[in-house]
This record gives structure tokens, sequence and C-alpha cells, in this order.
């Protein structure tokens, strides 16, 4: 079964529950329900914007199949989140990440102005800026959100957290090729951090908060500090870094 077809059973089980009233046929109007209807943005042309998410996510099938990663992300990583509707409606940062995922089919398809003007609406809306140009992988679990800032030539690789605050920037003195972060997988990053320049986080980094990083770091350790240093060296076998997906049959 598809990673969609599983995370839209939980939500309709949920309603069902819940005796919501409001129904679903599937994943893709879940979706574009929730992106429209809670955007002013966007519900004022609301027709418009649910045919642009509609035809992004019947073109290129990994679109959904990310969004609904990122939502597990949210199941598996946040004790605050109760259940699958909070997931789905009352995070924005998984709303930022799933409209910046709709832009970046658009700037792939050359439409640039289409997609920065989503850009455009989703940091004023939100105060979350994700540049459509980004490549992020799926998985990604965006808290709070506000204030994040991820630059154009970005790299996040799968199974990230990242908190309010954080910048994934550019130093300001290069203009030509990859100028910001490279992040790999099952990293954190805590609230306010920065990540400067075209540098490397490796895999199973702790970045904690309000650290300023400006060299590549290596894998499975804790840095802190203005320049960020080591501080710990975490151990790959730590759970954390296994991602457990048994909610599935709950």
């Amino acid at each position: 079964m598809k990673i969609q077809d599983i995370i839209f059973k939980k939500y309709d089980n949920f309603t069902e529950q819940s005796n919501f009233s409001i129904k679903f046929k599937s994943f893709n109007s879940l979706l574009v329900h929730v992106l429209t209807a809670n955007n002013p943005y966007f519900f004022h042309q609301k027709s418009h914007w649910e045919t642009i998410i509609e035809n992004a996510l019947e073109a290129d099938i990994q679109i959904g199949e990310y969004i609904a990663l990122d939502i597990s992300a949210i199941l598996i990583r946040d004790p605050a989140c109760q259940n699958i509707y909070e997931a789905i409606f009352f995070y924005k940062g998984f709303h930022a990440l799933a409209w910046y995922r709709v832009s970046n089919y658009y700037w792939k398809l050359n439409n640039k102005l289409l997609a920065r003007k989503i850009n455009h609406f989703i940091n004023s809306s939100l105060g979350i800026d994700i540049h459509p140009a980004a490549s992020i992988g799926h998985s990604i679990f965006i808290d709070h959100g506000t204030g994040v800032v991820i630059g154009e030539t970005t790299i996040m690789e799968n199974y990230i957290s990242m908190f309010h605050g954080v910048t994934l920037g550019g130093t300001g003195k290069e203009s030509l090729g990859c100028r910001h972060p490279h992040i790999a997988s099952h990293v954190l990053l805590s609230s306010h951090c920065s990540i400067i320049g075209n540098i490397k986080i490796n895999v199973g980094t702790r970045v904690a908060a309000s650290s300023v990083v400006l060299d590549t770091i290596p894998e499975f350790v804790t840095v802190a500090g203005i320049p960020a240093k080591i501080v710990r060296h975490n151990s790959p076998h730590n759970t954390e870094y296994k991602w457990n997906f048994k909610w599935y049959e709950e």
C-alpha cells in the first residue's frame, strides 16, 4: 500500500470515529482542501489554486508521496501531536513544506514566476521562506516554523528535524554555484541556529540552539556555540536515528 493511502486511511478512520462531517475521496483531495481553505492568500482564488496543486500532484506522484512522509514525520517526531487531524490541519511547517513541493515542481518546469508567487504568499502568510529551487528530501519535520529560511541552493536529505528560526543561508560572498548548506539525513537543527555557506552537516549531527555553523561538521556529533564547535559525540546506535513506522498498524 502506498504511503499516501496509509495516511489517508488513518485520517479517514479518525474522522469516522470523531463524527466529522467533512469527507474526502482521496489523499490528493484532502491535501488540496488543506492547502487552500485555511490560507487567505489562496482562498480568494480557491479554484485556481486547487487546479495548480492538482496538476502538480497528478504529474509527479513523488510530490504526494513526500508530503505523506512529511505527515508521518510529525506523527513520529512530535509528542505534542495528538492525532493525524492535528498533523495535517494545524502544523504550518507542514503546510509551508507541502506548498514548497508544489512550487518546486513548477520551478523545474521553468514556470519560475508562479513558483516565486507561491513562495511569496507562503512567506507572507506563514513566516517561512523556502526557496522553490531548494532540494529537499522526504520525512522532513519543521516544528513551529516561524522564521525558518531555506536558501536557493540548499540540499536537504531525509529524516531531518528543524525548529523555528533556523537559517540555511549563504555568506553573501558567492554569486555562482552552490552557495548554501548541504544537510545530510537524520540531522537535528535546533531553534535559531544558522548554517552558513557551502558546507555540509553530516549524518546524525545535532546543532544546538542559536549556534552559528561556518564549517563542515562530521557525522554523529553535537555542535554548539558561535562559531559552533563539537561538544559531544553521538552514538550511531541510538534509537533516535531509527525511525519507527509501527504507527501504520495502529
